[in-house]
């Protein structure tokens, strides 16, 4: 006996453990580059609005109960601008993202420049989960309750969190899918751009 303890030499091991080795290799690099792509996206602060000549109406005329009992309609906010949010409270990427809407509802909520958020809550427990959800966040924007997801299944969401900006007239600006940071000043920069736009026009 040499004395030396025994060690591991990738060049000894048989052909299937070099493959599955190397597989492994292979799977761990490619949740590494994923993972750093999905990061530098959510912290991507580029908001490219589309232009008032391209723009579409929504088309979705949204019924929903809020957390109060009332049914909120989105025809009911046509001149403000709207950011209408799909999300649930199982949501990593949803909750993530929540910080920083509340405090672009605040931002705009002290000055009445006809901005709102519109969080529609799809899980399928409802008010039990969602509304201590929004109290232990001391969220202040309205929350919808759509515990069927009628909404995701008519807009063919492809997952959540997915974000629609709307303009005065009910138009479609951005359509955002995933974790965003809406308080970003690129955002205000834009909000301020639609909130300047005459509803009329």
């Amino acid at each position: 006996e040499n004395g030396n303890a025994p060690g591991f030499n990738i060049r000894e091991c048989s052909g299937d453990m070099k493959f599955v080795l190397m597989s492994l290799l292979t799977l761990i690099i490619a949740v590494i580059v994923a993972f750093y792509g999905l990061t530098a996206r959510r912290g991507s602060p580029a908001f490219v609005p589309i232009p008032p000549e391209q723009r579409e109406a929504f088309g979705l005329d949204l019924s929903l109960p809020t957390l109060s009992g009332e049914t909120l309609r989105l025809s009911e906010l046509r001149g403000q601008v709207v950011l209408l949010n799909v999300w649930a409270t199982w949501c990593y990427p949803c909750r993530a993202e929540m910080p920083a809407m509340a405090a672009l509802y605040r931002r705009y909520e002290s000055s009445n420049k006809g901005f709102t958020i519109i969080a529609v809550a799809n899980d399928p427990q409802g008010r039990e989960v969602v509304e201590p959800f929004a109290e232990d966040h001391k969220l202040p924007f309205p929350i919808v309750l759509d515990v069927q997801n009628t909404l995701g299944i008519q807009l063919d969401l492809p997952g959540i969190p997915t974000s629609y900006l709307l303009d005065q007239q009910g138009r479609i600006v951005l359509r955002e899918v995933g974790q965003r940071d809406w308080n970003h000043p690129g955002m205000h920069r834009l909000l301020d751009a639609l909130l300047a736009e005459s509803a009329e026009r």
